[in-house]
């Protein structure tokens, strides 16, 4: 709240101050605007898309892949302290599959065996797999 003695403006106890201090001195200021981007991405393939592309300056609501692989990285060091993983591939975009493992052996993370979800003894094969960590594709 404001308050007024002897003519002028004085904060109160909570501490507003003088109005004339909430003033713009540059009026022009107003006048001018930011770019924004006009281009968002609402999944994690969209925006790995727009970037692979090469497209700059757009917002993504999702992680981009290599974010995605680092968390991923750094949770298996948590729960597993392991560097082997299997992967079950999701058959949908072989491209990103492919930057996938790009980006994991970039990472010092080695692939025991890549597996497709459809495969009929997908089971046994992970079950009798070198790595204790399975990773599956959802991107």
């Amino acid at each position: 709240m404001l308050l007024q003695y002897n003519g002028q403006w004085v904060s109160d106890a909570v501490g507003f101050h003088d109005p004339t201090e909430c003033l713009l001195n540059n009026k022009e200021a107003l006048r001018k605007r930011s770019e924004v981007p006009r281009l968002i991405a609402f999944s994690s393939s969209s925006a790995q898309a727009l970037l692979d592309q090469g497209v700059t300056g757009f917002i993504s609501t999702a992680p981009f892949l290599f974010d995605y692989v680092q968390t991923m990285v750094e949770l298996l060091k948590l729960i597993g302290n392991s560097n082997l993983v299997s992967i079950v591939d999701n058959n949908e975009d072989s491209s990103i599959t492919d930057k996938f493992i790009e980006i994991i052996g970039q990472l010092n993370i080695s692939i025991s065996e890549i597996i497709s979800v459809d495969h009929p003894n997908i089971i046994n094969i992970l079950n009798h797999s070198d790595a204790q960590i399975i990773v599956r594709n959802f991107f």
